[in-house]
């Protein structure tokens, strides 16, 4: 029996529709939110790791709010 070649595209296409009525995920939504520098996107990745998406995406609202870059020393 012979195998045909992974078809890498195919598989994407078919991972993309599978997931396409999820919502997407907390960092996703936060970097089409405007959210998307360096330093933004690794707290929120932090904050993710921690908890939930419901609350990693307002927690990291509320942290943008008052501070969206490193205050310096």
């Amino acid at each position: 029996m012979q195998n045909e070649p992974f078809d890498v595209d195919i598989a994407l296409d078919r991972i993309e529709e599978a997931v396409r009525s999820w919502p997407k995920a907390a960092l996703f939504q936060l970097s089409d939110e405007g959210y998307m520098s360096t330093f933004e996107q690794l707290l929120a990745c932090i904050i993710s790791i921690r908890t939930y998406d419901e609350v990693t995406l307002p927690v990291s609202r509320r942290l943008f709010a008052r501070a969206r870059t490193p205050a310096a020393s």
